[in-house]
């Protein structure tokens, strides 16, 4: 009975082992796979930040960041932040900068990380490359190590956002009190925006603007202002095009203009069968240039001349 005891006990060891050893087995394969991803950016099309793992390693079997040498391409846009997690495997000191003149050593206007090792454990290092600034121009820059740069090395693609722009034809219109005007307003897409742009118009008390339609491709669209105005005077419609995080205003300018009519005299004396007759002066406001038509409700009446163009004058008979 000891003996069959004893059996059980040293099967029952056994099997605790062997499920101990598969844990740990299934734990580091999970682990490795994790410290090797590709980095993955983030399913918006403008991200606003990007997280990478790289592992540090040059003197393992596979040398480089991540086990490979180059190591992965990191995609980036120019504004967005970066964070890197950087982990040493090999307990050697390491670094993680960004060679844009290609000298093999950071200087001072170069992205650059402070030193980790295995002692340090992981270094977070967050940067935002700029275009223009710490980033000479888009395109594709080598990340090196600056204690390994010929083996630690890998490629950054610093690009530009999508993004879009909007202009308007014509950009400022010379309206009549009253009367509607139009501009063609149109949306600009670059850096590959392929989004959707939704359009607004406001303007100010005394102007009423709308746009049609409301929204459009921003591959290549259009879409119409329509401003009216009801008192002479200049004022500003404001087009705002927005899609998903991305705003983009424009100002159109509206000047309007009206005019007035004062008869001298206003009371004109008549006999039977004569004729009598008073000025007309046709004044302007706010630059009105329009040709105006002078017509009369009263058939023995006539202008002479009957249409005045901005400023001037007419007899009324």
């Amino acid at each position: 009975m000891n003996s069959s005891r004893v059996r059980f006990n040293h099967r029952l060891f056994a099997c605790l082992l062997l499920l101990a050893i598969l844990a740990s087995a299934v734990t580091g394969f999970k682990l490795a796979l994790d410290s090797k991803a590709a980095p993955v950016r983030p399913s918006s099309a403008v991200a606003n930040s990007l997280r990478i793992w790289l592992n540090g390693d040059v003197v393992g079997a596979h040398p480089g960041w991540n086990d490979t040498s180059p190591g992965p391409t990191i995609t980036v846009f120019s504004g967005e932040t970066v964070s890197l997690s950087l982990n040493a495997t090999d307990g050697i000191t390491h670094n993680w900068f960004i060679d844009t003149n290609n000298n093999f050593t950071p200087d001072p206007n170069e992205i650059s990380s402070p030193d980790f090792s295995a002692s340090t454990k992981v270094l977070s290092f967050n940067f935002t490359p700029v275009i223009g600034q710490n980033i000479p121009s888009a395109g594709n820059w080598t990340y090196r190590c600056k204690y390994h740069p010929t083996s630690m090395y890998g490629t950054i693609r610093v690009t530009q956002p999508p993004d879009f722009s909007l202009s308007a034809s014509p950009p400022s219109l010379a309206a009549t009190v009253g009367n509607p005007e139009t501009s063609i307003i149109t949306v600009h897409p670059f850096f590959s925006f392929t989004g959707t742009v939704n359009l607004s118009a406001t303007g100010p008390n005394g102007l009423l603007a709308t746009i049609t339609p409301s929204s459009v491709a921003g591959t290549s669209g259009t879409a119409t202002l329509t401003v009216t105005v009801f008192s002479a005077g200049n004022y500003t419609a404001t087009v705002t095009g927005t899609s998903g995080s991305l705003s983009r205003s424009l100002n159109v300018t509206v000047e309007a203009g009206d005019f007035t009519l004062n008869p001298d005299p206003a009371i004109a004396s008549a006999q039977i069968n004569t004729v009598a007759s008073s000025t007309i002066t046709v004044g302007t406001i706010n630059h009105f240039a329009g040709a105006i038509n002078l017509t009369s409700d009263n058939t023995s009446c006539t202008f002479t001349p009957t249409m005045v163009v901005g400023l001037g004058l007419s007899t009324l008979s």
